[in-house]
C-alpha cells in the first residue's frame, strides 16, 4: 500500500453474540428505530468518555485542544459493516450521494427506472469493489440483490419504572444483532507514521469495548465487542486492503473529488464549495441529543445545541476538513455552562477515481 506504515490504520469490531442498538441521523428513529452502522460523533463522544475515565480530566482537555487545531490527533470515519469469509474481506463502504458522471446515456435512463431508483435509494451501502462503477455511471442495481444479509433485526419489550409516581409504561427498543462473520470496521487516518497518539487510542478502545460498548442501551449489555487492528490482525489488515482495491485512494489529491467516510460539519470557508453543484454532491442530516451530568453545576438532563451535518457519502471536490462544532446549550438559569460541549464534525475523505 502506497502509504506512510502506520499512518492509516483499520480498527475492526466484532460484536458476537451482543446486540446493538446505534441511534438515528437525527433523532427521528428513536428507542424503535436502529442504523447499521455507528455515526462518527457518538464513537467521539464514546472515546471522550474512555478517555477521561483513563487518563482523568486534564488528559481530556488536552486531548480536545488538539481536536480543535489546525492538526488533530487523528481522523476517522464512522463505523460501517464488513463481512469475512474463508477467502475473502468484503468492506462496505457509504453508498455516494450520486454518480458522478454517465458515460451511456441508455445507462442514465435506465438508471431512471423508477424500480431501479428505489432499490438505490433503499441501499445504504456498496461494496468495495462495486464503488467505482457506480461512480462513473456503471453499476448494475441487481447486484444488491446478491448482496448477503449482514444483520438481524429484533425489537425487546421493556417496562419505565416510575417508582410510584403514576403506572409503569412499557415500551420496545429494536436491536441489531451482526451475522457470524460481520461487523463494523472504522478507519483512522494519524495524519503520520508512528504516531504517538495511537498507543493510547488502543487502550480507550479496547477499555470500552470490554466495559462499556459503544451506541444505546449499554446498561443491558448491548454495544460490546473485541478489537483488532490492521497493523497487528490479517484480517482486519485484509479489510484495510480491500479499500484499496475499491480504487478510492488513501491519499486524495487536492484538486479532485473526494468521498466523504464520516458525518461532518464544514468550516465556514468550506461552505462555498456546497452552493457549487458541480463541485459538491451531498445529503445534510440534523444530529441533536442530550446531555446528562451528575454535575450539580448541571442542571440534570439538557438538550444540547442541534447541529447540520453532511452525511458519508457526500462527494465534494477538494474535500473536507470539517471542524469540532460547540454545541453547548445556553442555560436557562443563566449561569456559564461548567464545560463546553463539543460534536465531533471532522472529515475523513478518500480520492474518486477520476
Amino acid at each position: 500500500m502506497a502509504v506512510n506504515e502506520n499512518r492509516f490504520i483499520l480498527a475492526q469490531l466484532n460484536f458476537g453474540e451482543n446486540r446493538v442498538h446505534f441511534g438515528g441521523y437525527d433523532d427521528q428513529l428513536g428507542l424503535e428505530g436502529a442504523l447499521p452502522h455507528l455515526l462518527v460523533d457518538t464513537l467521539f463522544s464514546a472515546i471522550c468518555h474512555g478517555w477521561l475515565m483513563t487518563y482523568g480530566q486534564d488528559g481530556l482537555d488536552t486531548l480536545l485542544e488538539e481536536f480543535k487545531s489546525a492538526l488533530p490527533p487523528w481522523r476517522m470515519s464512522d463505523g460501517f459493516p464488513y463481512f469475512l469469509e474463508k477467502n475473502r474481506a468484503t468492506v462496505y463502504l457509504p453508498k455516494p450521494a450520486g454518480p458522478l458522471s454517465y458515460p451511456n446515456p441508455e445507462k442514465a435512463e435506465w438508471d431512471s427506472n423508477s424500480k431501479n431508483k428505489k432499490r438505490l435509494k433503499k441501499a445504504r451501502f456498496l461494496q468495495a469493489e462495486d464503488m467505482t462503477a457506480f461512480l462513473q455511471g456503471n453499476f448494475d442495481t441487481e447486484l444488491l440483490d446478491v448482496y448477503p444479509d449482514l444483520w438481524v433485526e429484533a425489537t425487546a419489550p421493556h417496562v419505565a419504572i416510575n417508582h410510584g409516581v403514576g403506572d409503569s409504561e412499557p415500551y420496545s427498543v429494536n436491536y441489531l444483532r451482526f451475522v457470524s462473520g460481520a461487523g463494523l470496521w472504522v478507519l483512522f487516518d494519524l495524519g503520520a507514521a508512528n504516531s504517538p497518539w495511537l498507543p493510547k487510542l488502543k487502550e480507550v478502545l479496547k477499555m470500552l469495548g470490554e466495559t462499556m460498548g459503544l451506541g444505546g442501551r449499554k446498561s443491558t449489555g448491548a454495544g460490546r465487542f473485541t478489537l483488532t487492528w490492521s497493523d497487528e490482525s490479517a484480517d482486519a489488515r485484509s479489510l484495510l486492503e480491500d479499500i484499496e482495491k475499491s480504487g478510492l485512494s488513501l491519499s486524495p489529491l487536492i484538486d479532485e473529488f473526494q468521498l466523504l467516510m464520516s458525518i461532518a460539519n464544514p468550516q465556514p470557508s468550506e461552505a462555498l464549495k456546497l452552493k457549487q453543484p458541480k463541485t459538491a454532491k451531498y445529503q445534510l442530516i440534523n444530529r441533536g441529543g442530550f446531555h446528562y451530568s451528575l454535575d450539580p453545576d448541571w442542571p440534570g438532563l439538557i438538550k444540547k445545541k442541534p447541529v447540520a451535518m453532511l452525511l458519508a457519502g457526500s462527494v465534494i471536490k477538494g474535500g473536507l476538513q470539517g471542524r469540532l462544532v460547540d454545541v453547548t446549550p445556553d442555560l436557562e438559569t443563566g449561569k456559564e455552562a461548567p464545560h463546553p460541549l463539543y460534536r465531533y464534525g471532522l472529515g475523513l475523505t478518500l480520492g474518486v477515481p477520476q
